[in-house]
Protein backbone atom coordinates (compact mmCIF):
# COMPACT_ATOMS: atom_id res chain seq x y z
CA UNK A 1 0.00 0.00 0.00
CA UNK A 2 1.26 3.30 -0.96
CA UNK A 3 2.05 6.13 1.69
CA UNK A 4 -0.81 8.03 0.03
CA UNK A 5 -3.66 5.47 0.03
CA UNK A 6 -2.11 5.20 3.53
CA UNK A 7 -2.32 8.38 4.52
CA UNK A 8 -5.99 8.70 3.10
CA UNK A 9 -7.44 5.42 4.89
CA UNK A 10 -5.98 7.32 8.10
CA UNK A 11 -7.92 10.46 7.48
CA UNK A 12 -11.26 8.58 6.74
CA UNK A 13 -10.99 6.60 9.57
CA UNK A 14 -10.49 9.19 11.69
CA UNK A 15 -13.04 11.54 10.34
CA UNK A 16 -15.36 8.35 11.10
CA UNK A 17 -14.03 8.16 14.45
CA UNK A 18 -14.75 11.92 15.14
CA UNK A 19 -18.44 11.49 13.46
CA UNK A 20 -19.72 8.48 15.75
CA UNK A 21 -20.88 9.60 19.19
CA UNK A 22 -19.59 8.23 22.03
CA UNK A 23 -20.60 4.79 23.30
CA UNK A 24 -23.42 5.29 26.54
CA UNK A 25 -23.26 3.24 29.56
CA UNK A 26 -26.37 1.20 29.63
CA UNK A 27 -28.40 0.84 32.88
CA UNK A 28 -28.16 -2.32 34.51
CA UNK A 29 -31.50 -3.87 34.82
CA UNK A 30 -32.88 -3.30 38.19
CA UNK A 31 -33.26 -6.44 39.52
CA UNK A 32 -34.62 -5.46 43.03
CA UNK A 33 -37.48 -3.98 41.27
CA UNK A 34 -38.15 -7.47 40.22
CA UNK A 35 -37.90 -8.92 42.82
CA UNK A 36 -40.38 -6.45 44.84
CA UNK A 37 -42.82 -6.89 42.33
CA UNK A 38 -42.36 -10.85 42.11
CA UNK A 39 -42.87 -10.23 46.43
CA UNK A 40 -45.00 -7.91 46.75
CA UNK A 41 -47.45 -9.46 43.30
CA UNK A 42 -47.72 -13.33 45.26
CA UNK A 43 -50.92 -13.02 47.26
CA UNK A 44 -52.32 -11.70 43.86
CA UNK A 45 -50.62 -14.69 41.90
CA UNK A 46 -52.41 -16.90 44.57
CA UNK A 47 -55.67 -15.48 43.89
CA UNK A 48 -55.03 -15.51 40.03
CA UNK A 49 -53.94 -19.84 40.32
CA UNK A 50 -56.85 -20.00 42.33
CA UNK A 51 -59.48 -18.77 39.83
CA UNK A 52 -57.64 -20.44 37.24
CA UNK A 53 -58.07 -24.06 39.39
CA UNK A 54 -62.12 -23.46 39.91
CA UNK A 55 -62.30 -22.85 36.05
CA UNK A 56 -60.04 -25.55 35.09
CA UNK A 57 -62.65 -28.33 37.42
CA UNK A 58 -65.49 -26.33 35.62
CA UNK A 59 -67.11 -24.85 38.89
CA UNK A 60 -69.04 -22.12 38.06
CA UNK A 61 -70.28 -20.41 41.36
CA UNK A 62 -66.71 -20.82 42.81
CA UNK A 63 -65.57 -19.00 39.69
CA UNK A 64 -67.82 -15.91 40.10
CA UNK A 65 -68.10 -15.30 43.62
CA UNK A 66 -63.74 -14.50 43.33
CA UNK A 67 -64.65 -11.90 40.50
CA UNK A 68 -64.89 -8.14 41.11
CA UNK A 69 -68.37 -6.90 42.77
CA UNK A 70 -67.29 -3.51 40.43
CA UNK A 71 -66.98 -5.74 37.46
CA UNK A 72 -70.16 -7.25 37.65
CA UNK A 73 -72.01 -4.62 38.89
CA UNK A 74 -70.81 -2.73 35.42
CA UNK A 75 -72.05 -5.79 33.17
CA UNK A 76 -74.75 -7.43 35.23
CA UNK A 77 -75.07 -11.16 36.57
CA UNK A 78 -76.28 -12.42 33.51
CA UNK A 79 -74.12 -11.16 31.25
CA UNK A 80 -71.14 -12.14 33.57
CA UNK A 81 -72.90 -15.85 33.83
CA UNK A 82 -72.60 -16.56 30.21
CA UNK A 83 -69.17 -15.29 29.61
CA UNK A 84 -68.36 -17.57 31.94
CA UNK A 85 -70.31 -20.23 31.00
CA UNK A 86 -69.65 -19.99 27.27
CA UNK A 87 -65.93 -18.71 26.84
CA UNK A 88 -64.28 -18.86 30.12
CA UNK A 89 -64.89 -22.01 31.58
CA UNK A 90 -64.71 -23.92 28.33
CA UNK A 91 -61.12 -22.77 27.64
CA UNK A 92 -60.14 -23.67 30.76
CA UNK A 93 -62.12 -26.88 31.38
CA UNK A 94 -59.95 -28.16 28.17
CA UNK A 95 -56.13 -27.45 30.09
CA UNK A 96 -54.31 -30.37 31.93
CA UNK A 97 -52.21 -27.81 33.09
CA UNK A 98 -50.93 -24.26 33.61
CA UNK A 99 -47.57 -23.45 32.11
CA UNK A 100 -44.68 -21.89 34.04
CA UNK A 101 -43.67 -18.93 31.89
CA UNK A 102 -46.15 -16.24 33.87
CA UNK A 103 -45.13 -12.51 33.19
CA UNK A 104 -46.39 -10.20 36.15
CA UNK A 105 -46.74 -6.44 35.80
CA UNK A 106 -48.96 -3.91 37.58
CA UNK A 107 -52.58 -3.30 36.43
CA UNK A 108 -55.27 -0.84 37.16
CA UNK A 109 -59.20 -1.74 36.56
CA UNK A 110 -62.02 0.54 35.21
CA UNK A 111 -62.61 0.77 39.41
CA UNK A 112 -59.22 2.48 39.73
CA UNK A 113 -58.41 -0.56 41.55
CA UNK A 114 -55.23 -1.66 41.43
CA UNK A 115 -53.03 -5.09 41.17
CA UNK A 116 -51.23 -6.88 38.74
CA UNK A 117 -52.01 -9.07 35.90
CA UNK A 118 -50.78 -12.32 35.02
CA UNK A 119 -49.83 -13.52 31.32
CA UNK A 120 -49.86 -16.98 31.56
CA UNK A 121 -50.24 -20.32 29.69
CA UNK A 122 -52.67 -23.53 29.27
CA UNK A 123 -51.76 -26.95 28.20
CA UNK A 124 -54.56 -28.78 26.65
CA UNK A 125 -55.10 -32.23 27.80
CA UNK A 126 -54.29 -34.79 25.30
CA UNK A 127 -51.45 -32.52 24.77
CA UNK A 128 -50.81 -29.92 21.77
CA UNK A 129 -49.76 -26.15 21.95
CA UNK A 130 -50.49 -24.38 24.91
CA UNK A 131 -53.00 -21.43 25.04
CA UNK A 132 -52.18 -17.85 26.32
CA UNK A 133 -54.28 -16.94 28.61
CA UNK A 134 -54.46 -13.37 31.26
CA UNK A 135 -55.96 -13.22 34.59
CA UNK A 136 -55.93 -9.37 35.99
CA UNK A 137 -56.46 -9.88 40.09
CA UNK A 138 -56.91 -6.06 42.23
CA UNK A 139 -57.77 -5.02 45.74
CA UNK A 140 -61.21 -4.20 46.32
CA UNK A 141 -62.62 -3.18 49.12
CA UNK A 142 -59.33 -4.92 51.16
CA UNK A 143 -60.51 -7.87 48.71
CA UNK A 144 -58.23 -9.70 46.40
CA UNK A 145 -60.87 -10.16 43.38
CA UNK A 146 -60.24 -11.23 39.79
CA UNK A 147 -61.15 -7.94 37.57
CA UNK A 148 -60.72 -9.22 34.36
CA UNK A 149 -59.76 -12.79 32.94
CA UNK A 150 -58.64 -12.91 28.95
CA UNK A 151 -58.80 -16.87 27.71
CA UNK A 152 -57.34 -17.38 24.42
CA UNK A 153 -55.73 -14.30 23.57
CA UNK A 154 -51.90 -13.73 22.98
CA UNK A 155 -50.21 -10.37 24.05
CA UNK A 156 -46.74 -9.62 22.28
CA UNK A 157 -43.62 -9.01 24.32
CA UNK A 158 -46.03 -10.25 28.30
CA UNK A 159 -46.92 -13.98 26.98
CA UNK A 160 -43.18 -15.31 26.27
Amino acid sequence: MSNAVARRLLLMTSALFLLTPPLQAQPQPDVSADLRMMSDSAAYRQTAEAFVARAMAGDLDATQKMLSAQMVDRSGTDAIRRALEQQILPFFVQGAQVGRSVTVARTTDAGGNSGYAFYMWLSPRGGGEAHPFTVYVVEEKGRRVVANVLPGRRVPGRHV
